[in-house]
């Protein structure tokens, strides 16, 4: 059996990717066979489409980026220095 352990989605030249990562077990031993293998595809179904963008707007909704004054803040709290 396969078991995934891994998918990376992005952008590139080629258009929208998936990178999938996964080992080959035998189902009877519980052992792997394979381990870390990938394949690359280039998605084109526009169903795959619009799964991979709903993905990445998943992803953006736990990504919290600081403002200017708070990585100030941050930067002068490692320095030592005071606010």
């Amino acid at each position: 059996m396969k078991q995934i352990t891994a998918v990376t989605l992005w952008n590139d030249s080629n258009g929208k990717r998936m990178t999938v990562t996964y080992s080959i077990i035998y189902e009877e031993t519980h052992k792997i066979e394979r381990d870390n293998i990938k394949e690359s595809f280039v998605l084109t179904a526009e169903t795959d489409v619009a799964t991979f963008d709903a993905m990445i707007n998943l992803a953006s909704e736990y990504i919290t980026v600081p403002s200017e004054a708070e990585l100030a803040e941050a930067g002068r709290i490692l320095l030592g220095e005071e606010g």
